[in-house]
């Protein structure tokens, strides 16, 4: 009974969150932005070819019955278009209610092998269907025209995906497509993010580690108080 009580009190406090966050950001959402134009305007076209595209792959995710392997297979299938980041499935690992089910990291750096908002480059998210998805496409054409993420819903019927930009201003998100029919379209999507520079990825580049001699070092955290275990930065200023 006691587990029970604080499962519930949990629950409860988790739905107070995610009402305050809902009201945080209503008003920020704009769209869906038809894909093709979401391609153009964000991820632009690369003189590289792109990769095979596979449908029996995609096809092969969604037939998995468990959220684990639907997750493995599917970074499976997409490895090829991201040869720059590397996906890491983290769908059963921390709070499963409110983090990503597959977490994208540049492959250059330390790879953790959880969900980190600080260092993921692109996050995916499968939902149980298109009526535990937020955002719905209107049934008239949208007159309305950064990290990233995506919505893929998990019933074999639906498999259609929306992906949202997110900044400090706000998010876009695109109108929904069926990736199982056209793979081509979420290849391009990955292969296109996964060449986008550090700036576009949404880096601050203006910022950078910095290697001082040892006495110089260590006399700037004693007076600005840094610890040993945290990186010196320099600022780069631009004229």
């Amino acid at each position: 009974m006691d587990t029970q009580v604080r499962a519930s009190t949990i629950i409860d406090h988790l739905s107070v969150v995610h009402r305050q966050l809902a009201l945080a950001m209503k008003g920020h959402w704009l769209g869906p932005m038809p894909i093709e134009e979401f391609l153009q305007e964000f991820l632009p076209s690369l003189d590289k070819p792109l990769p095979t595209v596979s449908h029996n792959k995609l096809q092969r995710a969604a037939m998995e019955h468990s959220k684990a392997l639907r997750c493995d297979s599917f970074i499976d299938a997409i490895k090829d278009w991201i040869p720059n980041l590397r996906a890491i499935n983290t769908s059963q690992k921390g709070d499963q209610d409110s983090k990503p089910d597959v977490c994208l990291y540049d492959s250059s750096k330390d790879i953790p092998l959880d969900a980190d908002f600080n260092r993921l480059e692109l996050w995916i998210v499968f939902k149980r269907g298109s009526q535990h998805i937020a955002f719905q496409d209107p049934k008239e054409p949208s007159s309305t025209t950064i990290k990233s993420g995506a919505f893929i819903p998990e019933t074999k019927a639906a498999q259609e995906t929306c992906w949202l930009l997110l900044d400090y201003a706000g998010a876009i998100v695109s109108s929904a497509f069926q990736y199982h029919k056209h793979p081509e379209i979420l290849a391009k999507v990955l292969w296109q993010f996964n060449h986008l520079s550090a700036k576009d990825w949404g880096h601050d580049t203006s910022v950078c580690p910095v290697v001082l001699q040892p006495d110089v070092a260590k006399s700037v955290r004693e007076s600005l108080d840094i610890p040993d275990t945290e990186q010196l930065l320099d600022i780069i200023y631009l004229g």
